[in-house]
């Protein structure tokens, strides 16, 4: 039976946190959970090294499953030689095939070197910040030329900066974007007293600016009272909440509201506004989808993703200038309110929980496949 590691849970610097965390240790415990949902392990056996410093709480989001390696953590203020043994001793004691890597970026390209310099094993990168696609092009420069059929390359959320490593490996990466746990997500019929609600950092480049002046110009327009709920951690436009002084809307304001609890605002409310600049992804477009709120978002590479898996069940916005176009979907949703579940159904399909640990299943098969076929044409 061939073994899977899969090393982000080595990283402790980036730990569970608030909204919208940097947690792809979330996102692996998820995984983990559904792996032992479809019966992976019966095929494979999978590991998630895990640092004791976030043992409990990937535990308590795993259930049942088994594969959970401990080890020390490696930290950015820790030395490269520590980090070099620490990552040579994990090796040793669990000898994966195939070792799942979730960023080339500072610890994680550590890893993808070593797991590469023994010819025994497998890479899959699970590349999920464009902003680092320059250092997965170095290592596939260095490393794809000998070792071809060991690598694969899935991009978690769109191909904007992959022209040169689809070059490289002269084929385009696999995409599987991030899952949720539908099962912390939930379709709940709790009295929806929200109308509007903003999840994210108070900054220009999640265009909180944007909708401040949708609720000046939905102020000037509506005639009954809305409610407005952020949920954020702050951001350098902060200072404006202290404009937000209305006659027809009443602004509440959340802050630091962990991961697991978020859906409990989700449920409470009608529509989730997006007004990001840039967003590779966006996690809470897919949350609040998943716990039957609309979406009114701008056209971002993030947005458009999601939007190409669930269709006409959130609105995209060329312009983020025109705020007419704003006010009018606002208003025909209020208006006509009804739980959005075709949001839902579609989250279940494609971005799952489930959905994401059969994809992955997939990858894990075809590496294998290719052995094979390789062998049988010797």
């Amino acid at each position: 039976m061939k073994r899977i590691l899969f090393t982000e849970g080595i990283e402790t610097y980036r730990l569970p946190n608030y909204v919208n965390p940097k947690a792809r240790k979330i996102i692996c415990a998820t995984l983990a959970k559904y792996f032992e949902e479809i019966q992976a392990t019966k095929e494979f056996e999978i590991y998630f090294a895990v640092s004791e410093k976030i043992n409990n709480s990937f535990k308590e989001q795993c259930g049942k499953f088994e594969g959970i390696i401990l080890c020390d953590g490696i930290d950015k203020k820790l030395d490269f030689n520590k980090n070099i043994k620490i990552l040579k001793e994990l090796l040793k004691d669990v000898s994966p095939d195939v070792i799942v890597t979730t960023n080339i970026d500072g610890f994680c390209t550590i890893a993808s070197l070593t797991a590469l310099y023994e010819k025994t094993r497998k890479l899959v990168i699970w590349q999920d910040r464009n902003t680092h696609h320059y250092l997965l092009k170095i290592v596939l420069k260095l490393l794809y030329p000998s070792l071809k059929r060991k690598i694969k390359v899935i991009a978690a959320r769109n191909f904007t900066n992959y022209k040169e490593i689809i070059e490289i490996l002269n084929l385009k990466p696999k995409l599987i974007p991030i899952g949720i746990d539908t099962e912390i997500y939930k379709l709940k019929t709790l009295n929806r007293n929200i109308d509007l609600l903003y999840v994210g950092r108070l900054s220009y480049e999640k265009g909180f600016d944007i909708f401040v002046k949708i609720l000046k110009k939905l102020d000037s327009k509506i005639d009954k009272i809305l409610n407005v709920l952020i949920i954020t951690n702050g951001g350098p436009l902060e200072y404006l909440l202290n404009d937000l002084r209305f006659n027809k809307i009443n602004i509440f304001v959340k802050k630091n509201i962990p991961w697991y609890k978020m859906s409990e605002y989700y449920s409470k409310c009608k529509i989730l506004i997006n007004t990001s600049r840039s967003e590779v992804f966006g996690q809470a477009m897919v949350e609040a989808l998943a716990c039957g709120c609309h979406v009114i978002a701008t056209k971002t590479a993030g947005s458009s993703l999601i939007r190409y898996y669930v269709g006409g069940a959130m609105e995209i916005i060329n312009n983020d200038n025109n705020l007419n176009l704003y006010l009018d979907l606002i208003n025909k949703k209020l208006e006509n309110f009804e739980i959005n579940k075709a949001g839902r159904t579609s989250i279940l399909k494609h971005l799952s929980g489930y959905a994401m640990a059969k994809k992955w299943l997939a990858i894990f098969k075809s590496l294998f496949d290719v052995d094979k076929k390789v062998f049988a044409n010797k």
